[in-house]
């Protein structure tokens, strides 16, 4: 660690080892009056409070220690210079830091803090890109944690968006825009599909396809019966019935024979009136599982459903409780440590008797929260 010293007529040094320092205390280089500051500090603190003064040691010893801080301090000015600059990067690069580590820890930077923080930079005469860029490990965790709020119960407004990307441009984060363009989209998806707005087909033409049949949904999945894998293949969706092509194991489910359709994470189930029940993993189940119905809807046909609905336990997550979340989990996956693409996730399903309380929230990525369907 690097200590910075100054001498009571304002001059400055540094030096790498309390030893020294203490040596040159006692050899009467250094006055008991000298101030110091190292990183962690927020202000100056006496010398004495720095190191205290051991026992006399050999006279060689301490002779030698004490001359090389008082070269230390005839260094001269440009030295002195160097260590003066150096010293107003590191204060204002600490002071900084930990104010903005302070004022995101609930999730919000209002104006108020944002004013505060440019004018510390301009005090200290500071670039604030750089400052900027020494922090961004603090601001990266800040949008992971506005975008996660914001895609809480599954509606995110133009107003929530609009601040994401603000604080995005504000701290220099262009590298977060693929993420947040991501995980805004599949909110959305899930949003128009629980509303009755069917995405536009897709332009595939597999050869099973019968002429005029929209195709709204193409994913990789497996085939699954008790919980295992046993074939690989596509999953389509169309306007009139579920296809799974595959070597092993195909099947075509149609839409009026759906009596059941269930979705989480990385599973979809449904329940065939004829053909019973069909398990499939794969990438995201619960966009699956929003279509299928969201098909049924449009062709006036009923489901039962046993799909979490994710939304509305969200909903029903306050605030406080999804801060206290993220303050707790440090904001990162529970599963793998992930940072990126995080959920608020309930232990206990709220269907099964889950509460929405601190105790029974945790987060997850997207891709754990995936792979918890296949569990739950």
């Amino acid at each position: 660690m690097e200590y910075i010293i100054q001498n009571p007529d304002g001059q400055r040094f540094s030096s790498e080892s309390l030893d020294d320092i203490a040596a040159a205390l006692r050899g009467g280089t250094l006055s008991s009056d000298c101030i110091a500051w190292h990183e962690g500090l927020l202000d100056w603190t006496p010398v004495l409070d720095l190191v205290k003064p051991e026992a006399p040691q050999q006279h060689a010893a301490r002779e030698a220690a004490g001359k090389a801080a008082s070269l230390l301090v005839k260094a001269g000015n440009g030295f002195a210079g160097l260590a003066a600059k150096g010293y107003k990067k590191m204060t204002l690069q600490n002071r900084f830091s930990k104010a903005l580590a302070a004022m995101l820890e609930d999730g919000r930077l209002d104006d108020s803090e944002l004013d505060v923080l440019r004018q510390m930079v301009k005090e200290a005469g500071g670039n604030w890109s750089e400052v900027i860029t020494e922090c961004q490990p603090i601001a990266v965790r800040f949008i992971r944690h506005m975008l996660a709020d914001a895609t809480a119960d599954e509606e995110v407004t133009p107003g929530e968006e609009a601040a994401i990307y603000k604080h995005i441009r504000l701290f220099e984060l262009d590298g977060m825009n693929g993420e947040v363009n991501l995980t805004i989209s599949r909110v959305r998806a899930l949003h128009a599909l629980r509303e009755n707005r069917l995405p536009a087909p897709l332009t595939l033409s597999p050869p099973w396809i019968k002429s005029g049949e929209a195709i709204h949904a193409h994913q990789n999945a497996e085939f699954c019966k008790e919980g295992v894998a046993v074939s690989a293949g596509d999953l389509w969706i169309t306007a009139t019935r579920i296809e799974y092509v595959s070597a092993k194991s195909p099947c075509s489910v149609d839409l009026k024979n759906i009596r059941e359709v269930s979705g989480r994470g990385g599973s979809l189930k449904i329940t065939d009136a004829r053909k019973g029940v069909r398990n499939f993993r794969l990438a995201d189940g619960e966009m699956g599982a929003a279509l299928i119905l969201c098909l049924l809807r449009s062709a006036h046909r009923t489901a039962t459903v046993e799909m979490e609905d994710t939304r509305q336990d969200r909903r029903r997550i306050t605030k406080e409780v999804r801060n206290a979340v993220w303050i707790r989990d440090g904001g990162r996956c529970m599963e793998c440590a992930a940072l990126d693409y995080l959920e608020f996730d309930h232990l206990i399903p709220v269907a099964k008797g889950g509460s929405n309380t601190v105790n029974n929230i945790q987060l997850l990525c997207r891709r754990c929260n995936g792979s918890k369907g296949d569990r739950i």
